[in-house]
């Protein structure tokens, strides 16, 4: 009778036996296991821990759904408050405006507080809420990098004229937790942009006109997308120049690619590691099998039913499981705490939501049965199908003495020595466990190569960003508009080899059906300090006549080269400037935002804008400068509103992609103990497959290096086999991947460099000759003469 789901007691003692006479295998599929389900609990934990802390944050401060800038702000509140679904309605000053904190300029934003309704408030961190007159609070990160506390005052240029204000306090804003002046400048220095939060009085006296945003929060229940499509036609007919909803909200945008990656990470990955183990669980098992062909019929002779020998074979892939699984659960909550506290602390959140989730471990409890109990089945199915009469006869392969596959397309095969022939044979001896090393190389590869694209990917569009496009050393902003004069003073400066003046102005491009908010730059047609990368269109770029604006336009926009498209200027209370029509002339490749660009030259006659719109310049060092130094002397100008490195942005770049760059290189590590475990696996099962045939030869005299080389030489080919497939899998595997973080934020043009590849191939190649020590070990401590009366038997 079967007393339970491993058997009888005798069963049970030999499953127990069975684990401990292959205990490294064992070990090492759930150790697999194990990793898997950490993997999944930590970042599938992580992931809910930062959705949580986010929409507590969201709902906590009342973040608005849908921004509508420009136009007429009080016609649009209007309408809006009468759309279905719509719950509040809040109109507010927002100006970017130049600040100065201790002598050093940078550009900045003041914003409006709420008032009634309470949209977009702030969680206040340390100190008072403004109580008037010229009270400000300091955004958290503004506050973080200029150590400002109570009393502590900052200027702000409006006007022309620097006004002071005293900072009450330091606060967090759902708008600004991750610190992006807009869709184009998504990531910002704390050095190079501030914003402060002041009563709207103030605001509207500091940025000269009055409200010139209206803030729309829709009900819990209502389509926060179906809102939004019916608020566009009514700013659009009130001259709204831009409407974007909380999808699209800059901070919020880039820190949904955060949750979408630990999504895709907490099932991709795992889904991996319990696919591998559940190869090597499967590998072992069938092995196991076939060594036990005739301990199998004798136990069916003695009244053994099918399914206890099934649920006896079954219970092995169902231990490994659980013994890998119940320790990764426990480390992926740990690890998952630990994921979310920092990157939370990294982001300064004003709400931590650190929970249990008690789907997690169910779930990766059941993706770890599910591995083990399906790696299982096959064997015991084969297990339960051996007849009494069948396993006591034996086996004998087919198709002795033909030649192998491999021989007959290896050229020049019948010359190679026996020895190479008796490996070709050999692979194709058991084509399952051929399969199965292949299928882990590729798996293994699959992994790694994911992972180091993505790091070749950032790297390789950084550099080109930093070194291929962008020459300059510093952009500048000016107070007023430009002058001769004041571009004549910048070079006059020691130190300064190279300035080209440069207009930016808010724009918005719009076609019949959609718009989009950006940033058009006009520079010199021959600027030196600033390479477009066309990837579609005229070649001569700023030389040609006409727009030329980022790639991601193309879909987003659904715009051609040679289309025309309107642009609008402005965004403040006073409405937008006439609509001028422009031809797209091409297509510029830039990895942060997507930008219009055109030169100076044509900005008066084609875009009918001022003469001279000189907002800032570019500018270049002598070598051999001093960074700091050039930053003071271009900050002690009159003229000068704001100063911007490159290279300090680099830097923040290099230390943001920090947190991908420790997880990418543990998965590579993983990567690595997936491949270990695999090819461990399946070479131990070669060597045990081949007991007799090893003890046959030692009897007739074969050295024992001999035979581990003819072993290790197999293992190692049918390695090098799954290297082609391997590679070509994980290259587009790691192309898909960089692709769905592609957007008009982030564009990422997938490279992979050869030296990875050739790094990655060789790293699995001696991480299969390392695996194979422990097995070609066992070869030294063979009973030779047990096996042999065994098989003389």
């Amino acid at each position: 009778m079967v007393t339970s789901i491993f058997g009888t007691r005798a069963l049970r003692t030999k499953l127990r036996r069975d684990l401990a006479r292959q205990r490294g295998p064992f070990l090492a599929i759930a150790l697999t296991v194990l990793l898997g389900v950490a993997l999944f609990g930590a970042s599938y934990d992580a992931f809910r821990n930062l959705q949580s802390s986010y929409d507590q944050v969201f709902e906590s401060l009342a973040v608005a759904d849908v921004w509508i800038t420009g136009g007429d702000t009080e016609a649009i509140a209007s309408a809006a408050a009468g759309i279905n679904g719509v719950e509040l309605v809040a109109t507010r000053v927002v100006a970017d405006l130049s600040l100065r904190v201790d002598g050093e300029k940078l550009p900045g934003r003041v914003v409006g507080l709420p008032g009634t309704p309470r949209v977009n408030d702030v969680a206040l961190l340390v100190g008072n809420r403004p109580g008037g007159g010229g009270d400000a609070l300091a955004e958290d990160h503004l506050a973080a990098e200029f150590e400002l506390s109570a009393g502590d005052t900052v200027e702000v240029l409006s006007g022309g004229a620097w006004s002071e204000v005293t900072v009450t306090g330091r606060a967090s804003s759902g708008e600004y937790l991750w610190l992006a002046r807009n869709r184009q400048e998504i990531v910002a220095l704390p050095s190079d942009f501030g914003v402060l939060f002041v009563p709207s009085v103030l605001a509207e006296q500091l940025a000269g006109h009055g409200p010139n945003q209206v803030l729309v929060r829709v009900g819990a229940t209502a389509d926060r997308a179906a809102v939004a499509e019916a608020l566009r036609p009514l700013a659009r007919a009130a001259g709204a120049t831009d409407l974007y909803t909380w999808d699209e909200q800059p901070s919020n945008a880039a820190l949904m690619e955060d949750i979408n990656g630990f999504s895709q990470m907490a099932f991709l990955f795992p889904l991996l590691f319990l696919t591998a183990a559940g190869m090597a669980a499967y590998t072992l098992l069938a092995r196991r099998i076939q060594t036990e062909r005739s301990l199998i019929g004798m136990m069916r002779a003695q009244g053994a039913s099918r399914r206890m020998v099934g649920y006896h074979y079954l219970g092995f892939g169902l231990v490994a499981a659980f013994g890998g699984a119940l320790p990764g659960i426990i480390l992926g909550l740990w690890l998952a705490r630990i994921m979310t506290r920092g990157y939370v602390g990294f982001l300064s959140l004003p709400i931590t939501a650190v929970s249990f989730h008690a789907e997690t471990p169910l779930i990766g409890l059941a993706f770890a049965v599910v591995a083990g109990g399906l790696a299982a089945v096959g064997p015991a199915r084969a297990a339960t199908a051996v007849q009494p009469a069948d396993a006591m006869r034996g086996f004998v392969p087919a198709g002795g003495g033909r030649r192998s596959l491999p021989e007959r397309l290896v050229p020049f095969s019948k010359r190679l020595p026996a020895s190479w022939r008796l490996v070709l044979r050999s692979m194709v001896r058991n084509r399952r466990r051929t399969a199965m090393t292949m299928t882990g190389v590729v798996l293994a590869l699959l992994l790694i190569l994911v992972s180091w694209s993505i790091l070749d990917t950032i790297e390789g569009n950084l550099d080109a960003e930093f070194n291929e496009r962008d020459h300059s050393d510093a952009q500048v902003t000016f107070t007023g508009p430009g002058t001769d004069a004041d571009l004549d003073a910048l070079r006059s400066l020691d130190g300064v080899a190279t300035v080209e003046p440069m207009a930016q102005v808010p724009a918005t491009l719009s076609t019949e059906t959609s718009s989009y908010a950006t940033i058009l730059t006009a520079l010199p047609a021959d600027t030196t300090l600033r390479t477009l990368d066309v990837v579609e269109g005229n070649p001569d770029g700023l030389a040609a006549r006409g727009l030329l604006v980022g790639a991601a336009l193309r879909d987003l926009l659904d715009l051609e080269v040679g289309d025309t498209i309107d642009v609008v200027f402005g965004g403040g209370a006073e409405g937008p400037t006439p609509t001028v029509e422009v031809t797209v002339i091409g297509f510029v490749q830039e990895t942060l935002g997507t930008f219009a660009y055109t030169s100076l030259d044509d900005v008066a006659s084609e875009l009918g804008l001022p003469a001279a719109p000189v907002t800032g310049a570019l500018l270049a060092y002598e070598e051999g400068a001093d960074p700091g130094v050039m930053l003071e002397r271009i900050e002690a100008d009159a003229s000068v509103a704001a100063v911007q490195s490159p290279d300090a942005l680099r830097r923040l770049l290099d230390d943001v992609t920090g947190l991908l760059v420790g997880f990418v290189t543990l998965m590579l590590l993983m990567g690595s103990v997936l491949g270990a475990t695999v090819i461990f696996t399946t070479v131990s099962v070669s060597i045990g497959e081949r007991q007799n045939d090893v003890a046959t030869l030692r009897a007739s005299g074969v050295p024992l290096r001999r035979i581990a080389g003819l072993i290790t030489a197999e293992n190692l080919v049918v390695t090098v086999l799954g290297v082609v497939p391997g590679v070509v899998i994980g290259v587009l595997a790691g192309r898909a991947m960089m692709a769905t973080y592609t957007t008009d934020q982030f564009a990422f043009r997938f490279i992979i460099s050869p030296r990875t590849i050739v790094a990655s191939v060789g790293a699995l190649l001696v991480v299969a000759a390392v695996s194979q020590i422990p097995g070609l070990r066992s070869l030294r401590k063979l009973d030779l003469a047990r096996i042999l009366r065994e098989r003389a038997a």
